[in-house]
């Protein structure tokens, strides 16, 4: 057989099944033979309605069981941003496949932003549209989220939007046999180099009546609510809901990433019946060929196959073909006979339908995983019409060992599913060798250090839940055995940070279980951004060996170190200078020299890291470094002058990056200065030719004001503000044609602020858009005014007193720019600002200046709830949290803590930075725990029942004035965010 060029992994897994919210659980019911099926509940639809045992009453049911899932019409909408309105129209399918993403991604330790970065995939297996039936009724007004709510496309397209992910985005509709089409698709797509990544996510809900009724006439279901695979008594099936998601890669790419990897897809086939005696009809031959083609996709051979997860819908006549069809496609390579297990997953949680095939492919990476084969339930007597006995095959009647053969190789099943509407697929499993702690080799191993344990959550009842599952595992024997190094680095590596935080240092999994238990005995609060000040005093190191520790186990801060040590170099020190940076003590003339390289390093990693202090400030020998990390002299420069190669050079110092306290003359020094000169030479670009190109400015306006919403707002923001202001109408200029006709001086205040309105509102447009700006005023000054203005810079008020006459107070307009200059974005050019802003002309002499800081005791400024970062000795000033650096214990434990402070703090530190080039095994960890609320078109309440065909949707949740009250306060206080509350009321 041919050699496949590449296997598929999966590395990422979700689910929830009948009876399990996860793969743990339901691997736990499949092991000790739990039957999931039950009677429907009265939240689906009436029995007293819709049951009949009789098959042939009219609109009746023969079936009244289900493979239910508890509360699917229960999601977390403010999770996903979804307001309770458009959550209400949402197919309960969309949601569980929502969550369960979610918690895939998690699952697979691989970081959100990986997948957005690279090309990744979604594929949707989906049969049946139930909730699109219950929003049908003639008694329900279409609300506008209905159809956004119940298409199929919608189904992958709302995971590609949620999550930004750019690759193909389908559905895939083949009926019972969707599942293992979607894999096929997505294993071809990765195959093929179409994707990096892929996600298969398969679904199922009974939520109406309707195919029960139909698949009753069909003598489909079964009447006493068991499926039967393989005995005597077959009489159909039962439907189930249920929700799978797997992460996909190229097998070589997950193994060199590092990925936890569960098993791979060695092979796969898809294809049609073609015509047979009805379109509902099973054909022999194409079952064969199918598994066949499997086969010589995966190029293995069947005999070392062992086990195979059959479609087993359980009818007298389905369940034999089936067999003949893998008898007949095994007889093609082997004559050997009952080696070969055989079950189905139906007869524990029902037929999923659409995610009938994830369902098997689970069960089967959870039988690897567990080197077990569960029982195949409701087997009491073998059909007679299959002979077992001249088959490959025995069905497994209980849970036994899953061995491997006697040339030891790798676990390998099959798994099989058939579309009632004649599509086949079938998927082969190879079991992925899992390296054990105690095979790890030696030089790959890493002792245990202290490192970064960190949860968060959307909702402190989800953080708390999450913190109840890691005591369950942490006290279990699931936790042997994992490494803690492993265990934080995936949690730091591939989870994403939400605004309730828990996060602690831990040497030890007894430090991480008193840990555990200490935030769920106090609760952490949400976390409001605080703004980070860095305070650089004096530095503590007196050797290499004091630094070593973070040299060899951060590579950022290495890079950071030999930066400077090239620059070092380049000026041409003599190598004495540079060598002497590694001794094991600094005792020499050029401790300073070392003191600022580690110094310099430790901050510049701190802010790649993510880190942007509100202020800088600094003391003694921490200045250097400040004047360094902020801009203010190069680094080559700082390293000649405190290496003794050559003065500081006789000109000013830059402007600083970021502000700079200068605790010399007590003054904050920020990016930019601006000035009234400044403001007047933007002002007088709306003079000149400037209104020269107010005619094609208007003619594209009056078009777009009459047609599209978001460009007439921002143009009634400026009329109102005009208005207000001057009394002046702007609303009639817009159509005035004596303003396009007027000479020079006519109409100058009109067309001034006609045209400023309209070219900011287009820019305004543009960015939202992410739309190519047009520029076509020559004067770059009129842009950079009008980039101000978009960034809400300039008040429009400065605008509309200039041109209507007032005279503008410009030593106060000046003074509101520097107060708003936070906002300014950077990736604009501001080539006007920048030039008035190369020096920073408050600091005459600047040797004297840095002499007077290094000798003498900084004061620190504070500012509302500043948190200070130290580089240094503490300061007597500091009145919040403290982050040191290096003042107590070794430098990396403190730069850890440095780290875990400010993403307690807010800051949204890149762990992968840090940790880039530290070896970890991905493990397996608990997942999100979603605050779910109830969300389904309003039904009688006559009966405690939802109706069977629904009234209304609700569009606003009732909310007391008190309970309103509440939100107020908590907006007030930082806790909440007006979205937040929107979404609580019900607006969309």
């Amino acid at each position: 057989m041919r050699r496949k060029k590449t296997d598929i992994a999966v590395i990422g897994m979700s689910c929830r099944f009948p009876g399990a919210e996860g793969y743990e659980q339901f691997w736990s019911n499949l092991e000790n033979g739990v039957n999931s099926i039950r009677e429907i509940t009265p939240d689906r639809w009436n029995l007293d309605t819709y049951y009949s045992p009789d098959s042939d009453e009219p609109g009746k049911s023969v079936s009244k069981w289900c493979g239910l899932l508890d509360g699917i019409f229960d999601f977390d909408n403010q999770f996903f941003n979804i307001s309770p309105r458009e959550a209400a129209n949402m197919d309960p399918q969309q949601r569980l496949v929502m969550e369960e993403t979610w918690r895939c991604i998690e699952d697979s330790g691989i970081p959100l932003r990986t997948l957005q970065q690279t090309t990744t995939a979604v594929y949707v297996g989906v049969m049946t549209t139930d909730y699109r039936q219950n929003m049908l009724s003639p008694e329900l007004a279409p609300d506008s989220y209905a159809c956004l709510g119940s298409y199929e496309s919608i189904l992958a397209n709302r995971i590609s939007h949620l999550f930004d992910l750019q690759g193909a985005s389908m559905p895939v509709n083949a009926a019972c046999a969707s599942s293992l089409v979607a894999i096929h698709e997505a294993k071809r797509a990765l195959m093929l180099g179409e994707c990096d990544y892929a996600i298969v996510a398969c679904v199922n809900a009974n939520t109406h009546p309707w195919k029960y009724v139909s698949f009753s006439k069909s003598r489909m279901l079964s009447p006493d609510g068991q499926c039967r695979t393989f005995d005597i008594d077959a009489n159909g099936y039962v439907p189930g809901d249920g929700v799978g998601v797997l992460l996909l890669q190229r097998g070589e790419g997950a193994v060199e990433d590092g990925n936890a990897i569960y098993g791979m897809i060695k092979g796969s086939a898809v294809n049609h019946v073609g015509r047979s005696l009805s379109i509902t009809a099973p054909r022999m031959e194409a079952q064969r060929d199918v598994i066949i083609s499997a086969y010589r996709d995966a190029g293995i051979h069947p005999e070392s196959v062992t086990y195979v997860e059959a479609h087993g819908t359980g009818t007298s006549l389905g369940d034999p073909i089936e067999l003949e069809a893998l008898t007949r496609a095994f007889r093609e390579y082997t004559q050997r006979r009952q080696y070969c297990r055989i079950g189905s997953v139906k007869t524990n949680i029902g037929h999923l339908e659409g995610a009938a095939g994830i369902a098997g492919i689970i069960k089967i990476l959870m039988m690897m995983k567990h080197k077990k084969i569960p029982a195949s339930l409701n087997v009491k007597t073998l059909n007679p019409i299959i002979p077992f006995e001249e088959t490959p095959f025995v069905v497994s009647t209980g849970c036994e060992a899953w061995k491997r053969g006697e040339e030891e190789q790798p676990l390998r099943a099959g798994v099989s599913s058939f579309g009632f509407g004649g599509v086949n697929a079938h998927v082969l499993l190879e079991e992925y060798p899992q390296l054990s702690s105690e095979e790890e080799p030696e030089e790959e191993r890493i002792p245990e250090e202290p490192e970064p344990f960190i949860l968060s959550a959307k909702h402190p009842e989800s953080l708390q839940r999450m913190m109840r599952d890691w005591e369950a595992l942490l006290c279990s024997d699931a936790i042997h055995p994992f490494r803690l190094h492993d265990v934080c680095l995936t949690l730091l590596h591939g989870r994403e940070s939400f605004p309730y935080r828990y996060g602690r240092l831990v040497k030890n999994k007894e430090e991480l279980i008193e840990a555990v238990r200490s935030a769920q005995a106090h609760p952490p609060a949400k976390v409001n951004k605080r703004a980070f000040g860095l305070h650089i005093g004096e530095l503590p190191w007196h050797g290499y060996t004091d630094i070593e520790p973070l040299v060899t186990g951060c590579s950022l801060f290495k890079q950071k170190v030999e930066l400077a040590m090239k620059a070092l170099k380049g000026i041409r020190v003599h190598r004495s200078v540079w060598s002497g940076f590694y001794e094991e003590a600094w005792n020499g003339p050029h401790r300073s020299l070392y003191l600022f390289i580690c110094g310099y390093a430790y901050a510049a990693s701190l802010l790649e890291l993510g880190f942007k202090p509100e202020l800088v400030s600094a003391e003694k020998s921490g200045t250097w470094v400040a004047l360094a990390i902020t801009g203010m002299l190069s680094l080559n420069d700082i390293l000649a002058a405190v290496s003794g190669k050559s003065r500081l050079r006789e000109e000013p110092l830059a402007r600083p990056a970021v502000p700079f306290y200068d605790s010399m003359n007590r003054e904050t020094y920020m990016p930019f200065r601006f000035h009234e000169g400044y403001v007047l030479e933007l002002l007088d670009s709306l003079g000149g030719r400037t209104l020269d190109y107010l005619r094609e400015y208007v003619l594209k306006a009056r078009l777009l004001y009459e047609s599209q919403h978001t460009f007439k707002k921002y143009l009634n923001d400026w009329m109102d503000l005009i208005q207000d202001a001057s009394h002046l109408s702007m609303r009639t200029w817009l159509h005035d044609q004596r303003l396009l006709s007027a000479g020079a001086e006519e109409f100058r205040t009109e067309k001034t602020l006609l045209l400023v309105s309209i070219v900011h509102s287009l820019q305004k447009l543009n960015r939202k858009w992410d739309l190519q700006e047009q520029r076509h005023i020559p004067d770059l000054r009129f842009y950079e005014l009008i980039d101000l203005l978009v960034d809400e810079v300039m008040p429009k008020e400065v605008i509309a007193a200039w041109v209507t006459g007032g005279i503008p107070d410009l030593v106060q307009a000046a003074a509101k720019l520097q107060h708003n200059q936070s906002k300014i974005n950077e990736n604009r050019p501001y080539s006007l600002l920048r030039k008035h802003n190369e020096h920073l002309r408050e600091i005459a002499d600047v040797r004297e200046w840095i002499e007077a800081a290094e000798g003498a005791e900084a004061a620190i400024p504070h500012s509302g709830n500043r948190t200070d970062v130290i580089a240094g000795k503490t300061a007597a000033a500091r009145r919040s949290e403290e982050i040191r650096l290096g003042l107590e214990g070794d430098i990396m434990t403190c730069f850890k803590e440095n780290l875990l402070c400010l993403w307690s703090g807010g800051v949204e530190v890149r762990w992968e930075a840090f940790y880039r080039s530290v070896p970890f095994r991905k493990v397996h960890l608990p997942a999100y725990r979603f605050q779910r609320e109830t969300f389904r078109l309003s039904g009688s309440k006559e009966s405690g029942a939802a109706s069977d065909f629904p009234a209304a949707a609700p569009v606003m949740q009732d909310v007391s004035d008190e309970q309103l009250k509440q939100l107020l306060i908590k907006l007030a206080a930082g806790e909440m965010e007006v979205r937040e509350i929107k979404m609580r009321m019900g607006d969309a």
